[in-house]
């Protein structure tokens, strides 16, 4: 499991994170099974923890990276002021929105009325 960002505000909560061993692209784990259909690749399909339950979520996350689902767990956590999940951090956000440089691939594509088969 990685460890990217230790320090958890509390009375917040965070999602976690990982990439897809199967085509690369960034992961968020959402309802289901780590193991199968519990990864999601839009951020806003995410399951928010609670930042006490963190811990627990991202131990129970690990059996998808011994299994080889994903690889890179970590949890991200998101800003309290924001109406759909958003990370606090810059990274994290770009992580969430796809390729910087690609605006026609990605989540982003989507979003911006692109071809719904481009994010896959």
């Amino acid at each position: 499991m990685d460890v990217r960002n230790s320090r958890r505000q509390d009375g917040r909560s965070s999602v976690i994170t990982a990439n897809s061993l199967r085509g690369g692209q960034v992961v968020w784990l959402g309802a289901g099974d780590p193991l199968g259909d519990g990864w999601r690749e839009r951020i806003e399909q995410a399951t928010p923890v609670p930042n006490d339950a963190i811990a627990k979520a991202l131990d129970r996350a690990a059996a998808a990276e011994a299994a080889r689902v994903v690889i890179g767990i970590y949890g991200v956590e998101l800003d309290p002021d924001s109406p759909t999940p958003m990370p606090v951090t810059e990274r994290e956000r770009i992580r969430a929105a796809g390729p910087s440089v690609r605006t026609d691939l990605g989540p982003q594509a989507c979003l911006a009325g692109g071809d719904q088969g481009a994010h896959r």
